[in-house]
């Protein structure tokens, strides 16, 4: 009997809790985020602020949760059916902002489930997302009965793109450059990051140069990554003066070079680069005037 009555009384206060909040969705929620945008989602609670507001008057002390959605074209991520936030307090009429530290269990991999994407893929890529343009919101449960109240639910808006590496401009590919003394040669490239600017990039650029060696023929991506580098400067400009002060260039060898643009900041976790940041590889063979090379 008394086993019961319990279940009644948790039934009715299921019930009652339902009602608090009528036969609408009263509530209505608005997501913000600040720029600049991170292609981590695991960054995104410190950049998010969630509003939320009572619209019937008549309510006090209402209680409710949130469950997160992510979207683009291809992509979606959303919170486990059984899963939400922690309980939030609601009086009518009165707006209540929640920082978004306080949603950062949303963002788990573990609390999401997986459109478009695989869990294994998502924490492979460090909880980076595909390029695109995403929408992200929260709906309001009631946190007794579990259903919707969220009338409305304000989306922000994030664009996520990878950003371009420079394209090499000088020495051409391939190109012969005939030895100097002293040695002058300027390397430049066009940088093409210049739309992330606006979402706080600020970026320098590593540039590398390693000697060829002679009749190779192999990959060289993997002869930067194998041979020691001939040069590694650092460049704030887009353009590099390889001078006399430089490693002495030998006459009737062949060089490749290429440039790499990364964060003054060092945080290049918070942006996607091609290629890792990378541009092409470019070579150019380094001769004495009238001599022949040999390949």
């Amino acid at each position: 009997m008394l086993k019961k009555s319990k279940k009644i009384i948790i039934i009715l206060a299921t019930c009652c809790s339902a009602l608090a909040f009528g036969q609408i969705a009263p509530v209505s929620s608005r997501t913000t985020f600040k720029t600049p945008y991170s292609t981590q989602v695991s960054e995104w609670p410190e950049k998010i602020t969630l509003t939320l507001l009572l619209r019937d008057l008549n309510v006090t002390n209402g209680r409710v949760f949130v469950r997160m959605r992510i979207e683009s074209t291809t992509v979606s991520l959303e919170t486990l059916p059984l899963y939400g936030s922690q309980a939030f307090q609601l009086d009518g009429g009165v707006p209540i902002q929640i920082d978004g530290s306080e949603l950062r269990v949303l963002f788990r991999p573990e609390n999401l489930v997986f459109s478009g994407i695989t869990r294994e893929e998502f924490i492979r890529n460090g909880s980076r997302l595909p390029e695109g343009r995403y929408k992200l919101w929260f709906e309001v449960y009631e946190w007794g009965s579990r259903l919707k109240v969220s009338a409305s639910e304000g989306f922000a808006t994030i664009n996520l793109h990878d950003i371009e590496p420079p394209i090499l401009n000088f020495p051409k590919n391939n190109s012969l450059i005939t030895a100097q003394t002293p040695q002058n040669i300027v390397f430049s490239w066009t940088p093409r990051h210049l739309s992330a600017i606006g979402s706080g990039f600020r970026g320098i650029y590593d540039f590398e140069l390693v000697q060829v060696p002679q009749h190779y023929n192999g990959d060289l991506q993997i002869l930067f990554e194998i041979t020691s580098k001939y040069a590694e400067k650092t460049a704030f400009q887009t353009q590099f003066r390889y001078s006399e002060f430089d490693e002495v260039l030998v006459p009737n060898q062949r060089y490749a070079f290429r440039v790499r643009v990364r964060s003054m900041d060092d945080n290049n976790e918070s942006f996607q680069f091609k290629n890792n940041g990378y541009s092409e590889i470019f070579t150019f063979r380094y001769t004495e005037k009238g001599v022949e090379i040999d390949e």
